[in-house]
């Protein structure tokens, strides 16, 4: 059983994933087949033993998903807290930057159980995507333009998808305020992943109740 509330960080290139028990766990690319290597940090938790829910800027409830960047920033969906947490350092317990966690609703500076997260980028722009699970939708978030270094000058999300605005959350919204299945709504979606296609558009793979959908995001 992995224990609940907690992020444990290996010195390596990570492989994450979700727990059933809410867990998100990340481990050096070369597992062991026999025994699966310690952690070389923890994140949420105190201590690799304590696995208590908080609300606080060290604490997390219920993480889902983590990703991380190509200049080693790390995404947590701290979903319990109806945030995301961003650490531009992983030596650093504190998190840089917080999407979301005042008040969970719909908005485009609000979250409801973020479930999911995917980061895509090109040679100019690094955007991060989050399946906010509640709201039924995926927000998109301008990470880096121009090529900068910068992480998130806000936390206000600048793409949906799923939903006809920010301020709406109708499952499986079907274009016109009806709850018909469509290639437009989102019914609880989960697991991200963005495709570069070469293209002016990429390709997200959205893990909802029912199917997987692609959405478009111009590029």
């Amino acid at each position: 059983r992995f224990p609940p509330n907690r992020v444990r960080i290996a010195a390596a290139v990570v492989i994450a994933f979700a727990a059933a028990a809410g867990a998100a766990w990340a481990y050096p690319l070369v597992l062991d087949a026999q025994e699966s290597p310690g952690a070389d940090a923890v994140l949420g938790q105190p201590s690799f033993t304590a696995s208590a829910a908080g609300a606080g800027t060290t604490s997390m409830d219920g993480p889902g998903d983590v990703a991380g960047d190509e200049t080693g920033t790390l995404y947590v969906a701290d979903a319990g807290n109806d945030r995301v947490l961003v650490f531009t350092d992983r030596a650093d317990t504190v998190p840089d930057v917080v999407i979301g966690g005042a008040l969970n609703g719909v908005g485009a500076d609000r979250l409801n159980r973020p479930a999911g997260l995917a980061v895509w980028r090109s040679s100019e722009t690094t955007v991060l995507f989050v399946s906010d699970a509640a709201n039924n939708r995926v927000l998109g978030y301008l990470v880096r333009t121009g090529g900068g270094a910068a992480v998130l000058s806000d936390t206000t999300a600048d793409y949906v998808f799923g939903q006809p605005a920010f301020d709406t959350n109708v499952v499986l919204n079907d274009g016109g305020g009806g709850t018909a299945a469509s290639a437009r709504g989102l019914s609880n979606p989960a697991g991200l992943h963005a495709e570069d296609t070469g293209a002016a558009w990429i390709v997200l793979r959205v893990a909802d109740q029912k199917a997987v959908a692609l959405h478009r995001a111009s590029g």
